[in-house]
């Protein structure tokens, strides 16, 4: 019977002790970190098989590794501690209420410019461009003032938002100043239920007034020494042309059905009485 040829077997290495001196030479080829000789003593005393050498990886990078876990650590500490939470608990809420607050007044400032839009527009459609039916209350014609004069009358209401309606008819040889408007309850007197009654707090434009019919004639505001007591803002009425013409000055308030309220203001005219067109008309409608 004939036997293939088979691979030997390879011969297993021969293992032998080392000594000292050999394992400090395998240290230095094989560039081992050794802490001290003792260590290498150690394994050659013991008689071991093979060297088990100690390496200590001394590296940067892994020493600093537990310092940054420690900082992380530290940071999520940070934002779990009460006060902080609380902190942002009151910020949230302080921003959530400044969210809520411009957005209801943005809401109230277009409500109130509809509102204004749509009584301006009823009363511009409303209003007739002439005298007819207008000074119920007060006429003054040819009799108007020559400098400032104070003038008050009483309006009981018939109505739970009646509007207060100046009317001033004239040419260009007449100007109409009013100045310190104002319309009280007689029953609470110390509340103004008019809108910037002395004109103070306009400009170009008359807030809180509507101005209508302005058609060869016009209104501004005036300051300083065209108005009453020479100071601060008052309305002017004039025209550019000889036409005469007729423009009103309105606004509404508020009203309880059947009390008295007393309707005050300064007026002034300037010009001759005795020439050219000039009426003033007072009205609550």
């Amino acid at each position: 019977m004939r036997v293939s040829n088979i691979s030997r077997v390879p011969k297993l290495p021969k293992i032998r002790r080392m000594s000292l001196r050999e394992i400090q030479a395998t240290q230095i080829a094989n560039d081992f970190n050794y802490p001290s000789t003792t260590s290498a003593n150690k394994w050659a005393t013991r008689g071991q098989n093979q060297v088990a050498p100690e390496i200590h990886n001394s590296i940067s990078s892994n020493a600093e590794l537990p310092r940054d876990l420690r900082n992380n650590e530290q940071q999520k500490s940070f934002f779990r501690r009460p006060w902080f939470l609380i902190f942002a608990a009151i910020f949230c809420f302080i921003l959530i209420i400044a969210i809520v607050a411009i957005v209801l007044a943005s809401t109230h400032n277009d409500t109130a410019t509809q509102k204004s839009a749509i009584v301006k527009s009823e009363i511009s459609t409303s209003m007739i461009c002439s005298s007819t039916d207008h000074g119920l209350i007060a006429i003054l014609n040819r009799s108007s003032p020559s400098g400032w004069i104070s003038y008050s009358y009483n309006y009981s209401a018939i109505k739970t938002t009646p509007t207060l309606l100046f009317g001033f008819e004239t040419d260009n040889m007449h100007r109409f100043y009013l100045d310190t408007v104002s319309v009280v309850d007689n029953n609470v007197s110390s509340i103004e239920l008019l809108t910037n009654p002395s004109f103070e707090n306009s400009t170009m434009n008359i807030l809180g007034w509507i101005t209508s019919c302005e058609t060869t004639c016009a209104s501004q505001i005036v300051s300083g020494l065209e108005c009453s007591g020479l100071s601060g803002n008052c309305f002017m009425v004039y025209c550019n042309t000889s036409n005469s013409s007729i423009s009103f000055l309105s606004q509404s308030f508020m009203a309880t059905i059947g009390n008295t309220y007393t309707i005050s203001f300064m007026l002034n005219h300037v010009g001759n009485p005795s020439t050219g067109i000039m009426s003033f008309y007072l009205d609550v409608n």
